[in-house]
């Protein structure tokens, strides 16, 4: 069973996805945004305010082998989870989109003897800078 903090439109968390992580058929109560990211299929809903409803269509699920009968649809949800819902994909998709457009930039790699005392040159400045205003 999922239950959403809210269940405002265009509302979703990271709760049934995780359930489709676990290859958990979601009894789901929450917002609407699960209905545009799932196939259908792949969970039922809920309404926690009519519990009478509520427990007759977590009943039908256990009675009908909602889960077994389901495997293709979550498989499907499972996949819009890892390719499409997560912070990782959005994120290829946004610089696939953006990114590769810029022109290319060199990038010149100093040598590990110059980084170490470029290192030491800025430590000793973040360090001493500090200390000289305090005692002027």
């Amino acid at each position: 069973i999922v239950l959403e903090n809210d269940h405002a439109h265009h509302f979703m968390t990271e709760k049934i996805s995780d359930a489709f992580l676990g290859w958990s058929y979601p009894i789901y109560f929450g917002g609407s945004e699960a209905y545009h990211q799932f196939p259908a299929g792949s969970f039922s809903a809920i309404d926690i305010y009519q519990p009478e409803q509520a427990l007759a269509t977590i009943r039908d699920c256990l009675e009908a082998h909602t889960y077994e009968s389901s495997l293709a649809e979550l498989a499907a949800a499972r996949q819009a989870v890892l390719m499409k819902n997560n912070l990782f994909a959005r994120l290829a998709d946004y610089w696939r989109a953006n990114l590769s457009r810029q022109a290319a930039s060199r990038v010149t790699l100093l040598p590990k003897c110059h980084r170490a005392g470029l290192m030491f040159k800025q430590l000793g400045r973040s360090v001493c800078a500090p200390l000289a205003r305090d005692v002027a």
